[in-house]
């Protein structure tokens, strides 16, 4: 076929990460926080991220939550059981290579 020609389309869309198999620990813990006003308890993280796919999907899903929170770079503890988004500038390391 002379007239063809392969074309590529991009398009947005909008996904939901609960629903997600792309979306990380991190990336719902970091949303779950965002949508919780920057800073929250334990509690609240586990309620709003139990259904979501990947805890549906991890017995230990509470643990993990945990986990993410404590090795993620994103995250700061301010009490106990009580986290807060770490805010970042361009000179963190986090951010290094990525931007």
């Amino acid at each position: 076929m002379i007239w063809s020609i392969p074309v590529t389309v991009t398009r947005k869309v909008v996904k939901n990460l609960c629903e997600s198999a792309l979306a990380t620990w991190r990336d719902l813990v970091q949303a779950a926080l965002e949508h919780l006003g920057g800073t929250s308890n334990l509690d609240a993280l586990y309620q709003l991220l139990e259904g979501t796919d990947k805890a549906k999907k991890n017995q230990h899903w509470k643990a993990k939550i945990r986990q993410t929170l404590q090795i993620g770079k994103v995250f700061a503890p301010i009490d106990r059981g009580i986290w807060s988004l770490q805010p970042l500038d361009q000179n963190d390391s986090f951010l290094k290579g990525v931007i």
